[in-house]
């Protein structure tokens, strides 16, 4: 994964943690796999590709921006 990305996400939001993950269990499921959670484990956002895993990682990103601005808008 680019360090960039990694980096741009931490240096934006250095309280949450990710997890990024290669592999299948059954056939038909997406090749890569990202999770961003809260310190507390609970999960704020994930995506899934079969294109990279960066794909994945930006996925997930996206739905946890989603969720955070409307945590902060409330």
């Amino acid at each position: 994964m680019s360090e960039s990305i990694i980096e741009a996400f931490e240096q934006l939001h250095p309280e949450l943690y990710w997890h990024i993950a290669k592999g299948k269990i059954t056939a038909g499921e997406p090749l890569y796999g990202a999770i961003i959670t809260t310190a507390l484990g609970v999960e704020i956002g994930h995506g899934e590709s079969d294109a990279s895993h960066e794909e994945a990682f930006r996925i997930a990103i996206d739905a946890a921006t989603v969720r955070i601005r409307a945590a902060l808008s409330c």
